[in-house]
């Protein structure tokens, strides 16, 4: 992983949004797209921006894992 591990509370509180938005954080299947566009939009990154992370982090597939999920969510993070 490029970003590095993610500590026990970040990879919580990422499993626990993933599966408000539908996505299983056992398995890795993806939550609904828009599901997760939506809420990577609420953080006011501009649209550019969040194409870009979700690109990064689909790894080339359309669909966010819980893994892509979580590297979107700390990219958008630290934005």
């Amino acid at each position: 992983n490029r970003l590095g591990p993610l500590a026990p509370a970040e990879r919580a509180h990422y499993a626990e949004l993933f599966a408000a938005l539908g996505g299983d954080p056992s398995s890795g299947a993806p939550a609904p797209s828009g599901a997760v566009a939506e809420a990577l939009q609420g953080s006011g990154l501009p649209r550019e921006a969040l194409r870009h992370i979700w690109e990064l982090s689909a790894g080339g597939g359309g669909d966010l894992d819980f893994a892509g999920f979580c590297a979107a969510c700390r990219l958008v993070a630290h934005s």
